[in-house]
């Protein structure tokens, strides 16, 4: 029971966090457009995206290459990143469970995301990058997504 209510005032901590960034909500930003832009050619990827994480939809701030606005959270593969408060991958989305199904939809094959955290622990939301092949990203890339 200790861990449920620590989870919940975990979240109530972040959701409090997170109203701080809401007015990044209401429209498209040119640096966030940019970063991804910038993101997304240096990992190679097929899309890249800035999310923030009500709770329960993930809302993608900007997106280079994708056209999704919102998803809900239990769906997302960026909800993985943010539980974890760390930088997470899945090589291959099909052979997680967890993935699979958005995976399929979405004609997606690899996943790597960092999460966007103001305040050390609470992460409000996530950079990541998606693509259509299985791969890994190397120590570089991944060091260069984490430092972004």
């Amino acid at each position: 029971m200790m861990a449920n209510s620590d989870a919940t005032a975990r979240e109530a901590v972040r959701l409090e966090e997170l109203g701080h960034f809401a007015f990044l909500c209401t429209e498209r930003r040119d640096e966030l457009e940019r970063l991804c832009q910038i993101t997304r050619q240096l990992l190679d990827a097929k899309s890249c995206s800035v999310t923030l994480f009500g709770s329960d939809e993930m809302t993608f701030l900007s997106s280079e290459g994708q056209s999704l606005r919102t998803l809900p959270r239990k769906e997302a593969f960026c909800n993985i990143t943010l539980e974890r408060d760390a930088f997470f991958e899945a090589p291959d989305l099909l052979a997680d469970d967890r993935c699979r199904a958005l995976a399929e939809r979405l004609e997606l094959r690899h996943y790597a995301g960092v999460p966007l955290a103001p305040t050390p622990g609470v992460s409000v939301g996530t950079l990541c990058v998606v693509g259509r092949e299985p791969r890994t990203l190397s120590v570089e890339e991944k060091s260069n997504l984490s430092g972004l």
